[in-house]
């Protein structure tokens, strides 16, 4: 290991999951999310999310997915909304759609408009607490900030750190 790389090891809490979304934002050979892997059921709801685009909770979710003319009327579409919510926890854990900490959880297949919303600076800190609160995937959540132009990570241990992805 280089020498500059120890040091950045000993200067800030590095996680794994931050290594992880490096390694697969630059196409490493790394398991990514992959939609085309989904069972029937959840690449609709999937496929849904990512169409619809907005930060919503489960059950304005749900009420959308059981009307839309696409997805609502097929023989496997979802019949009760909390059969909905399980498809979501489980989107949510593979890391292919994110939600938020809040009381009332909201989702979203879209992580930028998600993070933009909660965030848009983040510190690894607070990628902890929306993750260990919301169940957000943490390779997930650092995968899109770092991808994004508008979004920031601070690994910096204190106020006076200058050290930023962006």
């Amino acid at each position: 290991m280089a020498d500059r790389a120890r040091e950045l090891l000993e200067a800030y809490d590095v996680d794994p999951e931050l290594i992880e979304a490096l390694l697969w934002r630059y196409g490493a050979d790394l398991d990514v999310p992959d939609p085309e892997a989904l069972d029937n059921v959840h690449e609709q709801v999937y496929e849904f999310l990512a169409d619809d685009g907005s930060v919503r909770s489960a059950p304005d979710h749900y009420y959308r997915f059981e009307n839309h003319p696409k997805y609502g009327i097929h023989s496997d579409a979802l019949a009760t909304e909390p059969d909905f919510e399980i498809v979501l926890d489980d989107l949510v854990a593979e890391g292919l759609i994110a939600r938020t900490a809040d009381e009332l959880p909201r989702y979203s297949a879209s992580f930028h408009d998600l993070l933009q919303e909660v965030g848009p600076r983040f510190t690894a800190a607070a990628v902890d607490r929306l993750c260990a609160e919301s169940g957000t995937n943490k390779r997930a959540v650092y995968y899109h900030i770092l991808d994004s132009p508008d979004l920031d990570l601070d690994l910096g241990r204190d106020a006076d750190a200058d050290v930023r992805f962006d």
